[in-house]
């Protein structure tokens, strides 16, 4: 009989440890399960925020897209202008150089004449 109470003895305080790891075990699967659910609030606020800075980056991407057309633009319109300048200089010299020479002469054939080329 003796054996037998120490073998009941034995097994309760078994059963005593089983439940101790039990509460133990529930209590970490509660502290996971709440570690769980914010993790994934985190991460749905991430997503948010990933998703609103990808919108962002699109933006701004095609403003430097718009941006950079309107360099081009600006550069081409730059470099129609320096041709007209340039075409006109040409254009302009070879006049400026005959309008000095009719002075030049006018200067010597009728001087009051002269004044008006200048």
């Amino acid at each position: 009989m003796r054996t037998v109470s120490v073998r009941c003895r034995i097994l309760r305080n078994e059963l005593a440890d089983i439940e101790d790891e039990q509460k133990e075990i529930v209590s970490r699967g509660a502290t996971a399960s709440t570690v769980l659910t914010h993790l994934r609030g985190e991460e749905h606020i991430l997503k948010s925020r990933l998703q609103a800075v990808v919108k962002e980056l699109e933006l701004v991407h095609e403003q430097v897209e718009e941006q950079e057309q309107r360099v081009a633009d600006v550069a081409g319109e730059e470099e129609d202008n320096w041709r007209r300048k340039e075409l006109v200089g040409k254009t302009l010299a070879p006049l400026e150089e005959e309008r000095r020479k009719v002075s030049v002469l006018l200067d010597h054939v009728a001087p009051g004449l002269a004044s008006t080329f200048a």
